[in-house]
């Protein structure tokens, strides 16, 4: 990912999403984090186990070049918690810094 950018991320959960009551995908580096939530996220109408979440300029600008952890809890109406393993992202810079309008 790359620094100051709008990226879209797709996620294949294994998890039916139309079960889902409340969904956390969490980018975190050090003590940065961004949550996207449910409200936040697309889920695939053709296959409702993934999903995917665009983050805005803002956002990806808290990041610092490195690596960021991203990780998807959830829980389901019946109360069932879930959580992916984290998935490492490598953060790109950028040559100067701040939102582009």
């Amino acid at each position: 990912m790359i620094r100051g950018t709008t990226p879209t991320h797709i996620f294949q959960t294994g998890v039916d999403l139309s079960t889902v009551s409340t969904l956390w995908l969490t980018y975190r580096q050090r003590y940065k984090v961004v949550t996207k939530t449910l409200d936040d996220v697309t889920i695939d109408e053709n296959d409702t186990t993934q999903f995917s979440v665009t983050l805005t300029q803002k956002e990806t600008l808290l990041f610092e070049p490195g690596i960021a952890y991203i990780q998807c809890r959830a829980l389901t109406a019946s109360g069932t918690a879930l959580a992916s393993p984290s998935i490492s992202l490598m953060i790109a810079d950028i040559q100067k810094d701040g939102e582009i309008s």
